[in-house]
């Protein structure tokens, strides 16, 4: 626990450090305040061919960072899959009528007060209900018939609603 603000700490040096940078206005792009161009006119010169310094090794060049896994490996395929099958169906060549002509002129929004585009969404929503109403058959096919029970109230006891209850009659 007692080390639990280095963190914080840390954001707010970086904060502060950023504030600095940004007051001084360093406009030389990413590098420090210290680094200047004349600083970056003597890397220009150097040999960096020295071989000693950059030696290969073999256990280094191949690795998990650098090869592909199986993942990427199935990605690969399906690249592959979905290439073959778009160049099978001629979708890559060139479209026989030519290119399809593409209408780019500006729209003006016709600019209306909020209680008139109430007014014009609720017109637009009663023609469709009214086109949707047009397709409605008249009449049903099905008979409604009426509950014989319907609003039909009996005064029962408690042997009614268990469920070893047996009735009178058949029809009861």
């Amino acid at each position: 626990m007692k080390l639990f603000n280095i963190r914080y700490e840390c954001n707010d040096a970086r904060d502060d450090y950023s504030t600095l940078l940004n007051q001084r206005n360093v406009t030389d792009g990413v590098f420090p305040h210290w680094f200047t161009s004349d600083n970056g006119e003597n890397f220009d010169d150097d040999n960096y061919n020295d071989e000693a310094d950059f030696t290969s090794h073999k256990e280094y060049e191949v690795d998990q960072y650098t090869s592909i896994g199986k993942r990427g490996h199935q990605g690969i395929e399906w690249m592959v899959e979905i290439q073959k099958i778009v160049t099978s169906a001629d979708w890559l060549d060139q479209c026989p009528d030519g290119p399809t002509h593409m209408d780019f002129t500006e729209i003006d929004p016709e600019e209306l007060p909020p209680s008139w585009w109430d007014a014009a969404v609720q017109e637009k929503h009663q023609q469709v209900l009214a086109e949707r109403n047009q397709a409605l058959p008249a009449q049903s096919d099905k008979k409604v018939g009426k509950d014989p029970n319907q609003n039909d109230v009996k005064i029962v006891d408690r042997s009614y609603l268990e469920k070893n209850f047996k009735a009178e009659s058949e029809a009861a």
